[in-house]
């Protein structure tokens, strides 16, 4: 379900699969999509860097928001010699918050009203009706994004070794924090020492070990071409 380099993109259906094992949406999706129906993520690229649009924050969080309520689905279909992947919205105990909370992701994704299933497949553009269309990012393009939000030495960005990192309104869509300083770090997770400076994730940063520990898993299963699972525990009845 995963590419075994990292210069392939990550397949959609590989981010729903996660999703529905149990890794959180807004963990996988603002590391792993570039845009959803036209959408937009955060980029750091040279080229073109930008925040990530309203719609695409409030999808990633609406979308957290109905996995944790347990009516989210995915299946893959085999349907002319290829597969396609499927995502559908249990329709069984939505309740009123969960019906709004589908309702208003129908609406920023353009998609029909009435509509419960959806067709997801890897290309750029609007997308809508009984389409999600998703462009992902490769492992190189994660890592490349996640760098663009290192902490760099003013004296490194001034000497033009590295770009700096965005603006403090940009910082919002960020998915780590990597902290810099002369000295080593009393209180790091892991820590790496570089041009004469030290590059740290504090451990009390929680949010930033979840990323860290998550690339980890992406890099690992890279070379296998599977995607990680839960450890399954069995406990013995009678």
């Amino acid at each position: 379900m995963m590419p075994p380099h990292g210069r392939s993109h990550v397949p959609p259906k590989a981010i729903f699969h996660l999703i529905q094992v149990g890794y959180p949406a807004d963990l996988i999706l603002p590391l792993c999509v570039d845009s959803i129906n036209g959408l937009r993520n955060r980029s750091g690229s040279i080229n073109e860097r930008r925040p990530a649009d309203e719609g695409f924050r409030r999808y990633v969080t609406l979308l957290r928001e109905v996995q944790q309520l347990g009516i989210l689905g995915m299946r893959v279909e085999h349907a002319d010699k290829r597969d396609v992947t499927v995502l559908f919205f249990l329709q069984r105990n939505v309740g009123p918050e969960g019906e709004a909370k589908l309702d208003e992701i129908r609406d920023l994704l353009q998609l029909d009203d009435e509509r419960t299933e959806f067709r997801i497949t890897y290309a750029t553009g609007p997308g809508g009706g009984d389409s999600i269309v998703m462009l992902t990012r490769s492992i190189f393009t994660i890592m490349f994004e996640l760098a663009t939000q290192i902490d760099v030495p003013a004296e490194h960005a001034e000497e033009g070794q590295v770009i700096p990192v965005g603006d403090v309104e940009d910082r919002e869509d960020h998915a780590i924090r990597i902290q810099t300083a002369p000295k080593k770090p009393d209180d790091a997770f892991v820590s790496v020492e570089y041009e004469d400076h030290w590059f740290w994730i504090s451990k009390r940063d929680l949010f930033s070990k979840r990323t860290f520990t998550f690339l980890n898993l992406l890099l690992s299963f890279t070379e296998t071409g599977e995607p990680p699972v839960p450890t399954l525990v069995t406990v013995p009845a009678g």
